[in-house]
């Protein structure tokens, strides 16, 4: 198993990461992305929210334990991450991104600084997508 496992009360897993990209990426890679991550991830039950930026990637996602460890795993192994670190790993009561199977967010739009993942900037992005 990629991340480690503890015991929960809950199901429920978010896990944040940041990774870079080996190569830039534009507007049709990002649209190629979020397509085939939202298909992915409907299917999964999974949510979250990808801010890309200067070449690296920052990304919240959440669901069911299971589900999210499997995917993770692809998402480590895709070439177009590389140097992935994963921030935070925590069983959740609830999720934040509920209705966003994966929503793509240029880092500008909200102000983020992808280095400093935390509980206050998930929860200023979450206050900030539809």
């Amino acid at each position: 198993m990629v991340l480690g496992h503890r015991p929960a009360a809950t199901n429920l897993l978010q896990l944040t990461f940041v990774s870079r990209a080996p190569h830039p990426l534009g507007e049709f890679d990002l649209a190629a992305i979020r397509a085939s991550s939202q298909r992915h991830n409907a299917r999964l039950k999974l949510t979250g929210l990808t801010i890309y930026r200067e070449g690296r990637f920052f990304a919240a996602l959440e669901g069911p334990e299971r589900a999210l460890l499997r995917r993770m795993e692809v998402i480590i192994t895709d070439p177009r991450h590389a140097e992935l670190r994963i921030l935070s790993e925590r069983h959740v009561a609830a999720r934040r991104f509920e209705n966003w199977s994966l929503a793509v967010l240029p880092a500008s739009a909200a102000g983020a600084q992808p280095s400093r993942a935390d509980d206050a900037l998930i929860a200023m992005l979450a206050g900030r997508l539809p």
